[in-house]
């Protein structure tokens, strides 16, 4: 924990003028990020996060626990005092619950490429980033999104997936390569990028997915006429078993 938060105060201290902060391969874990995130709030320059293999875990807790004071004995430690409801308190209580990284999403008006590659992102991560976008996503400048090996898997993931990317209409990168996506993943990610017009990178490969289903959703991706695409990796899924009618 001490460690934690002298990296915040180093990166407050740097905040203003940091472009890109790169920890990838740190074991930083879940509160480490979270301690970071809180140093680069007022990062107001930076435009690129990356967090690959961090050994970042979002369903586990992001703050350490508060030890408990011990009272002398035979007496009761002593109780916390109310919460003044609609008061400054509750709101900065409520403040800190939010997830760090949602916060620096939220509140970033120049980031623009963030990288949780080979960390436990799942359906909670996901919720994470849906969250911080959705208060900003007219004016969010985030195009690129590296989320390889991030553990989406599921249907519960593949919604919040859905969501997140039909409020990024901005992307130009996408990686959800070595995910387990399968067929109705693939599709619903698919149709869900109908709306990213701008899409340039996308890396589905290692997902194995490949039925008429899939096959036809990015089909109909590749076939739009205002398509900017430029790179398509599906490597390693069963794509040249599909036929389509």
């Amino acid at each position: 924990p001490a460690l934690c938060s002298t990296v915040r105060e180093r990166f407050e201290t740097l905040a203003e003028m940091l472009v890109t902060v790169d920890l990838s391969d740190n074991p930083l874990k879940s509160h480490g990020l979270a301690q970071v995130c809180r140093g680069l709030m007022k990062a107001t320059k930076l435009k690129r996060i990356a967090f690959r293999s961090c050994d970042i875990d979002f369903n586990t807790p992001f703050d350490f626990p508060v030890p408990e004071e011990k009272g002398k004995q035979g007496t009761k430690p002593e109780e916390k005092r109310p919460r003044a409801v609609g008061g400054k308190e509750q709101e900065e209580e409520k403040e800190e619950a939010i997830h760090p990284l949602m916060a620096l999403v939220r509140d970033s008006r120049c980031l623009e490429e963030v990288d949780l590659s080979g960390n436990k992102l799942g359906t909670a991560g996901l919720e994470v980033l849906f969250r911080g976008l959705e208060f900003n996503w007219t004016i969010s400048k985030v195009c690129a999104l590296h989320l390889s090996k991030a553990s989406i898997t599921g249907d519960a993931a593949t919604a919040v997936l859905g969501d997140l990317l039909t409020i990024m209409p901005q992307l130009r990168l996408l990686d959800l390569s070595h995910n387990g996506l399968r067929a109705s993943a693939a599709a619903a990610v698919a149709v869900a990028l109908q709306g990213c017009l701008n899409i340039e990178v996308l890396r589905l490969g290692h997902n194995g997915f490949g039925d008429a289903q899939a096959a036809k959703a990015l089909g109909q991706l590749l076939s739009n006429s205002e398509s900017k695409l430029r790179e398509l990796d599906l490597s390693f899924n069963r794509v040249a078993l599909v036929r389509v009618r």
